[in-house]
């Protein structure tokens, strides 16, 4: 044995060049499959962190099929987890911003109001104290709390008390009862959890909350008898209650997809596609290469054989070459996965504001080995025992018959075209996803440009209703900061929204006043604004006029709408001084149309709530509790973040600011998620164009080496070495054509199929179809190109006497 591997060993460094690709085509190809294949699994499918997590599910809004995650309203979502058969367990939860103050001073946390049972469903033990009880749940109990061993370590961890202690949750007191274990914050970023008073939410009060529910599965519970079991009780429920629930729907999803989103989901699936791909790519292309490699030593194989050498041992010096390449390639594979798998996690750690959700672990899948060793295992015995077997075979007098550089099998040169053409119709599928995304994300940065200016910065805060009780107050407090935040030298503009266009707003129910709903509910991205943030935003203003310091409580209500909006409620028509109904505003007031803008993007650019029309109000006339103010300013923003947080305890100090950012920043996060896919993506295209390079220069060689004679005569006669290019060009132009076609036809189809919230418009399609022709020709000319070059530098003659 050891003397096979020496034997191998030196055919492999015979062609260092040669070995050298073959590592980098099948190390990199197999990498980047296995590197998706964990990235995907950690994202989407691996169990959450608790026994039987794999069955904990989260319940959620759906209209007309878009999915719009936890905002149904509490009592539905009373009635659903009451009248479920499909759960064994459940609790109500709600997730938001609280200001709690510590000591004197105010911190904006994530919190979440949560039922008793919800901690019985991830079966987790506190640090310290205790969970909720029935008796914490009772309308009338006094408030308590339990908070987490991260702000436990924060701000008791000098010996303090912490269980007893008092806190002002939203300026009401709670005592502490509990701090949960280290790295626990379920259901999502949560530090601070109080409990849900059910019986304090009855139908037919005029104050609801969007809220949801946690639950586990019952054994023998799938997915989609659960999303059937609820899907009936919502319909039921919009039924009876159609002034609340009207047009909605609800499904059940497991945390990590509901986190990933309903359409970013179909780009997951269509990664794992891809990387599927890219491994058969790998496995054909390493094959092929080694394929052609053994047969130049098939003949000595043969020789060996009829001088009587084992076939066994011959077999194995064939094969030995394959499997010590593959084996460091594989290893390698293993190590550049590891390591970018690490890297993803640092990425995801800063990937949002809030940071990565507790549940995300990037490491390396443990099937994976699996996968590399039938890479392997497939690799070995296409390239090495099959070629080998047959050298060693009975029929070994025919290979010896053959001679010279232009001995290669024929049926060898056949089968490895066909691979090639494979390999090509792999790699314009791949591209044409990869190229589609790269558009769509100039598409959203171009987008994004529209409302960006130098030095533009941005904030959030929250004002608790238990103190911040009427419309009248919120907006006292809103002109106070204002004029305080103008007050700064550093200060040129400031304006106040409930969403900043960009970024997510609420998505509520309109039409028209003299609309029937006969044909299904309206749906527009909903905001309360002032006067000043268009203008700052740099919004066109298309008609009409912007809100003024007038539009205040003691006027009619008054609104601008998008143009998207205004064509779907009053096509082709003038929509200043109509009158548009806000349903799901509180009483469902009408407002006069006084202006009409420029369409503004909400939320991710490729997602189908982009989508939608706007509609905005004066937030002098409605507004709420979560405000965004933009800040147009000179100077350094640390020092433009410290004199925000001095005005805003001047005027409130149980109000601090979150999410404190530039707005360029701001607008990244919602592309972020998009950017890192098509990252991905364009690095599967730009290995699957190195496998197909590889691919096509092999090929060729083969064929320059069975036509060595045809070429060495041609060029004798007067061809040109551009005749010759343009000759074997031809030739692989025409074998591979058919190849990129379909392989680019079934890219675009499956974008239009299953990604088609990510096609900015038809022509994009067409557009990435005649790119991907492009990029491959280029690829094509360039291998081919290559192959050649070594022959054409011979002269004739010298071509002829090494035939």
């Amino acid at each position: 044995m050891f003397n096979d591997l020496k034997y191998a060993l030196r055919l492999i460094f015979k062609s260092p060049g040669f070995s050298g690709l073959l590592l980098l085509v099948m190390t990199f190809g197999l990498a980047i499959s296995l590197y998706i294949f964990s990235f995907v699994h950690a994202l989407a499918f691996k169990a959450l962190p608790f026994e039987g997590g794999d069955k904990i599910v989260l319940l959620g809004k759906e209209i007309d099929g878009q999915r719009f995650g936890s905002s149904l309203i509490d009592v539905d979502v009373v009635d659903i987890v009451e009248q479920s058969q499909s759960f064994a367990e459940s609790g109500l939860i709600g997730s938001y911003r609280a200001n709690v103050a510590i000591d004197d001073k105010t911190y904006a946390h994530f919190a979440s109001s949560v039922e008793p049972d919800v901690f019985k469903i991830t079966n987790i033990a506190p640090f310290l104290g205790r969970t909720f009880t029935d008796q914490d749940a009772v309308a009338g109990a006094p408030l308590v709390a339990m908070i987490s061993y991260e702000l436990w370590q924060r701000y008791y961890a000098d010996g303090k008390q912490a269980l007893g202690s008092l806190i002002a949750v939203n300026s009401e007191q709670a005592k502490i009862v509990g701090v949960m274990a280290k790295g626990y914050s379920f259901p999502g970023y949560t530090q601070l959890w109080l409990p849900i008073k059910r019986e304090l939410l009855i139908r037919g009060d005029d104050e609801w909350w969007y809220q949801t529910a946690v639950a586990k599965l019952k054994t023998g519970i799938s997915m989609a008898a659960a999303n059937d079991d609820v899907s009936k009780l919502m319909k039921s429920i919009a039924q009876k209650f159609p002034k609340t629930s009207y047009g909605i729907n609800a499904y059940v999803e497991t945390f990590q997809k509901e986190y990933i989103g309903q359409e970013l989901m179909a780009g997951m699936w269509a990664l794992i596609f891809c990387a599927l791909f890219l491994l058969l790519l790998t496995i054909l292309n390493v094959s092929a290469l080694l394929l052609s490699k053994s047969v130049e030593y098939s003949r000595e194989t043969a020789m060996r054989r009829a001088l009587g050498a084992p076939k066994l041992r011959l077999v194995m010096q064939m094969t030995w070459p394959s499997l010590l390449l593959t084996l460091v390639a594989g290893g390698l594979a293993l190590l550049i996965v590891t390591w970018a798998l690490q890297l993803t996690n640092v990425y995801f750690a800063s990937f949002d504001y809030a940071g990565a959700p507790y549940w995300l672990d990037f490491t390396l899948a443990p099937f994976n080995l699996y996968i590399t060793a039938s890479v392997i295992i497939s690799v070995v015995l296409l390239s090495g025992v099959l070629p080998g077997i047959k050298a060693s075979g009975a029929r070994f007098n025919e290979l010896l018959r053959k001679s010279g550089p232009g001995a290669t099998n024929y049926y060898v040169v056949l089968l490895s075209r066909h691979l090639l053409k494979v390999e090509v119709g792999v790699s314009a599928f791949i591209l044409t996803i990869a190229l589609l995304l790269l558009v769509n994300i100039q598409y959203s940065s171009k987008t994004d440009e529209q409302y960006l200016s130098d030095n533009l910065y941005t904030s959030m805060l929250y004002l608790p209703l238990k103190k911040f009780d009427s419309q009248s107050k919120r907006s006292r407090y809103i002109d106070d900061l204002k004029s305080k935040l103008l007050a700064l030298p550093a200060v040129d503009k400031v304006a106040f929204s409930s969403t900043l266009p960009g970024t997510n707003a609420w998505v509520s129910r309109v039409h028209a006043r003299d609309q029937t709903l006969s044909g299904g509910p309206i749906y527009a991205n909903s905001a309360f604004i002032d006067e000043d943030m268009l203008t700052m935003t740099n919004i066109p203003l298309l008609a009409g006029r912007h809100f003024n310091t007038g539009d205040d409580q003691n006027q009619p209500l008054v609104a601008i709408i998008s143009q998207t909006l205004a064509d779907t409620l009053w096509p082709n028509e003038d929509v200043i001084g109509k009158t548009i109904v806000l349903e799901d505003f509180e009483e469902s007031p009408k407002a006069l149309i006084v202006g009409l803008v420029a369409d503004i993007r909400h939320g991710v650019s490729f997602g189908n709530l982009s989508k939608l029309g706007g509609v905005y109000v004066p937030i002098k006339q409605y507004n709420y509790s979560y405000y965004q103010f933009a800040l147009s300013f000179q100077g350094n923003a640390d020092d433009l973040l410290a004199s925000i947080e001095q005005q805003m305890f001047a005027v409130d100090p149980e109000v601090p600011q979150f999410y404190s950012m530039n707005y360029r920043a701001l607008l990244a996060v919602y592309s972020s998620s998009i950017e890192f896919s098509s990252r991905l993506f364009t690095l599967l295209g730009a290995i699957s164009l190195l496998l197909a390079g590889a691919g096509i220069y092999g090929v060729t060689v083969n064929s320059v080496n069975q036509k060595q004679r045809d070429i060495a005569i041609r060029r004798s006669i007067g061809a040109s070495n551009g005749q010759v290019v343009k000759l074997f060009l031809r030739t692989t132009m025409w074998d591979q054509f058919i190849a990129l076609l379909v392989g680019g036809i079934a890219g675009t189809l499956f974008c239009y199929w299953k990604l088609a919230t990510f096609i900015t418009s038809p022509s994009d399609m067409l557009l990435n179809l005649l790119g991907v022709f492009v990029v491959l020709f280029m690829v094509i000319v360039f291998a081919v190109f290559t192959a050649l070059w070594k022959v054409l530098k011979l002269t004739p003659s010298a071509h002829l006497r090494a035939d």
